[in-house]
């Protein structure tokens, strides 16, 4: 009897010892093909997320990240901060996709889960320059897996992703925003009103505590009427909404065309039978996809915060092999494809060609070292 007894709990320690081996590989093999590629300051608002660390302000245009760039202003070199907390945020992502994982599938399937989310291109790229998407992918996959182990009844963890979530929307406010659909079907469907109480507390106790201080600091630096001036025309400046335009069109191409690159070969696993997992994942993705499709997606990056969704929702239904082929194709196109020369091309070719430049190969290893892209409406060079 004894014996009998013992083998399970043997079993158990020997599962748990090989997940933790497993979790140190893939935080050490991130962490290892994520250093030697960091960039220099240049991407987006990563210069001007510098200045603000320099003079104290640390806010930029709203949402301002103040709660991102007091993070990166620890270290005595910002922009080593930076490039320091998107490591991190990228590895530590990686591993708590992996924890999450093999929740929801088989354990080969969930490392090839796994390897797929650490190659995404555009995530990649987000880890290796110096802006606030990289933390998009440890908080929401962060509180996903949370709230996935409260429902053993164990109610600090309820608490643990009410503290994931109000640090994730710290870092990108509007992030923190498109994942709140989620966590309120997750507590309607999962979770007794009197347990929801606590972690709500907490977790709009720690929100206020960054949302005041941008308030105030943006109000000072910008006026109350510049910020809402500012976020009302950013929401709406390409918005579907207004009317189909060549703004609007280009918008949705900057949505899908990412994409599909990064999630085509896999994309067939959504045709199956969904179960509650699946809804909650779904939840996750749309309000940022709709917002996105409608208003405004500026970069690949922007997507971050749902990709460990679509990631999951797709790997519970498809092979070994399309998650092995789709990691490699977007470590391919991370580290192999520059963008493509169009001197000489038919001049049908060449927009098409300038198009998979700018939404594409823009988030790639050859363009943090060479930097040679801007927008697609400003593009005039023949040949990068």
């Amino acid at each position: 009897m004894n014996h009998m007894s013992a083998a399970p709990e043997q079993r158990e320690r020997q599962t748990n010892s090989a997940g933790v081996r497993d979790s140190l590989v893939i935080l050490a093999l991130t962490a290892g093909l994520r250093v030697p590629f960091v960039s220099r300051p240049y991407f987006a608002d990563g210069p001007a997320h510098l200045l603000a660390i320099e003079h104290g302000t640390f806010l930029i245009e709203p949402p301002g990240y103040w709660l991102f760039n007091h993070a990166a202003a620890l270290f005595p070199n910002p922009a080593m901060g930076i490039s320091v907390l998107n490591i991190l945020f990228s590895s530590l992502g990686a591993v708590v996709f992996y924890a999450v994982a093999k929740r929801l599938m088989a354990l080969g399937r969930a490392r090839g889960a796994t390897a797929l989310y650490g190659t995404v291109f555009y995530a990649w790229f987000s880890a290796e320059v110096h802006s606030t998407y990289a933390s998009q992918l440890l908080f929401p996959v962060l509180t996903f897996y949370c709230l996935v182990r409260s429902l053993k009844g164990q109610e600090r963890w309820l608490y643990a992703a009410a503290i994931a979530f109000a640090v994730g929307a710290g870092m990108r406010p509007s992030d923190g925003l498109f994942l709140l659909p989620m966590i309120i079907y997750f507590v309607y469907r999962y979770v007794r009103s009197r347990r929801a109480i606590g972690p709500a507390l907490l977790a709009t106790i720690l929100c206020v505590a960054w949302f005041v201080p941008t308030c105030v600091g943006l109000a000072r630096s910008q006026g109350v009427h510049n910020t809402l001036h500012y976020i009302a025309n950013i929401v709406s400046v390409v918005s579907v909404i207004r009317g189909m335009n060549s703004g609007s069109e280009a918008n949705v191409v900057r949505l899908l065309l990412p994409l599909l690159v990064a999630f085509g070969l896999v994309l067939g696993g959504m045709r199956r039978r969904w179960d509650g997992v699946d809804r909650l994942l779904a939840l996750w993705i749309i309000p940022g996809f709709l917002f996105f499709l409608l208003s405004y997606v500026s970069d690949a990056p922007y997507l971050d915060y749902f990709s460990a969704a679509v990631v999951l929702l797709c790997a519970r239904g498809v092979s070994l092999q399309r998650l092995a082929a789709a990691a490699l194709l977007n470590a391919t196109v991370f580290l192999f494809l520059p963008p493509i020369c169009t001197a000489g091309l038919a001049r049908p070719a060449v927009m098409p060609v300038k198009v998979i430049n700018h939404y594409v190969l823009q988030y790639t290893l050859s363009e943090t070292r060479r930097q040679r892209l801007h927008r697609l409406s400003e593009d005039q060079a023949s040949c990068y």
